[in-house]
């Protein structure tokens, strides 16, 4: 086995890592397994509209990639740069307004709301929704873009390249495979991780959000300034 093989497959299964880190779909699959009545079903169904998002964005990003193109986070926010008074604004805005949300703050204990997910039923539904949502994680275009450039790259043949992507699907989806194995041999633990997603969902997050907020602007702000100089 040459060493450029040896990188590849650590390559791949790096991206596919980064596939399978995807919180709202592995939380959506724990509720359908836990609540729905067709529990295994409705996990495969999961699963396959994740997959086909994810080969569908293959075949898109093989088609439009340029081999000699460099996918890089400091490129993209290069070209994602904002002109240095927009991002002062920016800022000032986003610490107004978290100012207004801790003056807006009621006073006392405030009572705990449940933030609900909502969990498609239907089997068509819970295909679009891994479908869709699939598209929207940057860890997953990430992983595609870095596929579709190496396999560029390095010429691959149609063989390779199925190959790859299989095994980038393979690990990405072991997560959602977890999640059936332990709904079958172990489901204590699903019963006791749906416990630790409720209490989350009674979390009152609201102080979180406005701390946030404050250093976000504050940082758009900073950089603003410090491009003004």
């Amino acid at each position: 086995m040459s060493a450029e093989l040896i990188q590849n497959i650590v390559l791949i299964t790096f991206l596919g890592i980064l596939l399978a880190f995807n919180p709202m779909l592995l939380v959506v699959d724990v509720l359908l397994v836990l609540r729905s009545k067709r529990p295994i079903l409705n996990s495969i169904i999961l699963t396959a509209g994740f997959v086909s998002a994810i080969l569908l964005m293959l075949a898109i990003a093989g088609a439009l990639v340029d081999p000699d193109s460099q996918i890089s986070l400091s490129k993209i926010s290069g070209n994602l740069r904002l002109p240095p008074l927009v991002q002062v604004l920016a800022g000032g805005l986003l610490i107004g307004y978290a100012a207004k949300r801790y003056r807006d703050k009621p006073s006392g204990t405030p009572s705990k709301q449940i933030h609900k997910i909502e969990v498609p039923q239907k089997p068509h539904q819970i295909f679009l929704f891994g479908f869709l949502k699939t598209p929207f994680s940057a860890t997953n275009i990430f992983a595609v873009l870095i596929l579709a450039r190496l396999a560029a790259v390095n010429n691959w043949q149609p063989a390779s390249a199925v190959i790859a992507a299989v095994w980038l699907l393979l690990v990405g989806i072991i997560p959602l495979v977890a999640v059936v194995y332990y709904h079958q041999y172990k489901n204590h633990y699903l019963v006791r991780l749906n416990q630790r997603i409720d209490r989350a969902l009674t979390y009152d997050f609201g102080n979180i959000i406005t701390i946030a907020l404050a250093i976000i602007g504050a940082v758009f702000a900073a950089m603003g300034v410090v491009d003004l100089l």
